[in-house]
């Protein structure tokens, strides 16, 4: 099997992806290795090297190429990838040149959240709390990107994806809609947290445009404040509320799988699921949490995947008739990856977390991770027994 998934891993992102961290470092997807960075060199020399050049071969003539490698992993884990997102019949794409058809560009990481399993790369919060520049990238890159994109566009952008840092306070989104017709896909992922979002520029021309937009959510109330530093629950579903009224069937939920959100599946699609009662509308996606590894459920002890093991149990049994069946795909996938880690424990992974809840819990008041997940607390409490020096 896993021969067979390597040998057919074709993939038109080599001709049509442009994906561009805040840092300026340039791939042809966000799972793929740098082809180089906007602040040593212009996008039109790193679209014209040789290293594009190697990837377009290696899938055209083998069917996979070693660039792939995270996508591949991830399939093994999840049974999707990022691949998804892109053609993977070839003889649909013009191989014969590159044309930015879909756009994954990270102008800036301004953000005002500081998610603990974020870094300072996407959020220029998170780099201030590390006593970091705010700025990601050291050359003023944007305008040169848009101009290229004016000048190399497709006939039609199959799919435009606005991320951050946060997509909505990045002006360059608003220049790029600009060459956006409004029959093009537009894919926004937001954290929702910003005060009078509805009056922001970017705003009324998202709504103007064929847009979905998924929200940055893993939990509710004190767990959501918890886990996405600086946010208000209240003020996030005011406005979760606002778009669901301004403009219906367009808003899903975008959830990472980790350590803090395992163990709230059932009361957080109860909240989904509230919103967004009929079947057809749940939108919600699911994936995976790899990176840090502090927050990677099959690294902890067997009792905490356990508990896993009985949420997800709990989700079906409630939600059984609404839930997807891409979401019951991931449900099955990630229960057996518990199942098949139980005896493995990463105690790297458990000192990390305790170290950075230390770290990070100060200021917090009340809301802390003792407070908000006392079961799991315990557990890592009772496993670090023993591990004194390690923790100093």
């Amino acid at each position: 099997m896993k021969d067979e998934i390597i040998k057919n891993f074709k993939c038109s992102a080599p001709w049509e992806g442009l994906f561009i961290n805040p840092d300026g470092d340039v791939r042809v997807c966000c799972a793929g290795k740098s082809l180089g960075n906007l602040n040593k060199t212009t996008l039109a020399d790193i679209l014209s090297k040789g290293e594009l050049k190697q990837l377009q071969k290696d899938i055209s003539e083998q069917g996979h190429s070693t660039y792939c490698q995270a996508c591949m992993n991830m399939e093994k884990v999840q049974g999707r990838s990022l691949r998804d997102g892109y053609d993977k019949d070839l003889s649909n794409v013009d191989t014969a040149k590159f044309k930015p058809a879909i756009l994954d560009i990270r102008w800036r990481n301004a953000c005002q959240l500081r998610c603990l399993y974020c870094n300072s790369s996407w959020s220029s919060t998170f780099a201030q709390w590390e006593g970091k520049t705010t700025r990601a990238s050291e050359r003023n890159w944007q305008p040169e990107v848009l101009d290229y994109i004016q000048k190399n566009k497709p006939e039609k952008f199959k799919h435009v994806y606005m991320l951050g840092g946060e997509p909505f306070i990045l002006k360059e989104n608003e220049l790029l809609l600009d060459m956006v017709d409004h029959g093009e896909n537009v894919g926004l992922v937001t954290n929702l947290s910003i005060p009078d979002m509805h009056t922001l520029p970017l705003y009324e021309k998202i709504l103007s445009k064929n847009c979905s937009i998924l929200v940055s959510l893993e939990n509710i109330g004190n767990k959501f404040e918890y886990a996405r530093r600086n946010a208000c629950w209240e003020k996030t579903e005011q406005n979760y509320k606002r778009l669901l009224v301004k403009k219906p069937g367009i808003l899903g939920c975008h959830m990472t799988y980790n350590l803090l959100s395992a163990f709230t599946l059932v009361e957080t699609f109860d909240w989904i699921r509230s919103m967004h009662p009929e079947k057809e509308d749940n939108r919600t996606l699911l994936t995976i949490l790899l990176d840090p590894r502090k927050f990677l459920v099959t690294d902890f002890p067997k009792e905490i995947k356990q508990l896993a093991i009985d949420e997800f149990d709990r989700l079906e049994e409630k939600h059984h008739d609404w839930l997807s069946d891409v979401q019951k795909q991931f449900i099955t996938f990630q229960r057996q990856a518990l199942i098949d880690s139980m005896d493995i424990c990463i105690a790297d992974s458990v000192f990390d977390l305790v170290k950075y809840v230390k770290k990070t819990d100060v200021g917090m008041g009340t809301i802390t991770f003792a407070n908000e997940w006392p079961e799991i607390n315990k557990i890592i409490e009772k496993f670090l027994t023993g591990y004194t020096n390690e923790l100093d």
